[in-house]
């Protein structure tokens, strides 16, 4: 992957967590931003290209399901891969009937999320290819 490519868009509110799958995303060879809070992130959304994002399912003021609904209702919606520490299935099941690209555990492998990651770019690529010029 080059810095040529998508972004990979990462909100947590944990900053040691973020600063951690941003040094390893980075180092996996993806462009990044990473956002502290959803409203930072949210501040941002009418200017973000390609990519994924990746989301923190429960945060302090807007939770990751308030910024799902936010993005889905974009022109261009990115893919959205949950990633928490404490979700549950039912939280799990409401992700992906909203049409998140996958809902991981913080704690689960690194090949799982950017396989996850691969997937959710590929998805994002197809339906910009699909987008009227």
């Amino acid at each position: 992957m080059t810095s040529a490519g998508p972004t990979i868009y990462l909100v947590d509110d944990d900053t040691s967590y973020l600063a951690a799958t941003a040094r390893f995303l980075r180092a996996a060879g993806y462009t990044l931003e990473a956002f502290s809070s959803p409203t930072e992130f949210l501040e941002t959304l009418p200017s973000i290209g390609s990519g994924c994002l990746i989301l923190d399912l429960q945060m302090p003021g807007l939770t990751g399901f308030d910024v799902q609904d936010a993005v889905t209702k974009q022109e261009n919606p990115l893919p959205i891969i949950f990633l928490t520490g404490q979700g549950e299935v039912k939280d799990a099941v409401r992700a992906m009937r909203h049409g998140a690209e996958d809902f991981l555990g913080k704690h689960g492998s690194e090949e799982e999320l950017l396989r996850a990651i691969e997937r959710a770019l590929a998805r994002n690529a197809q339906e910009r290819a699909r987008q009227p010029n």
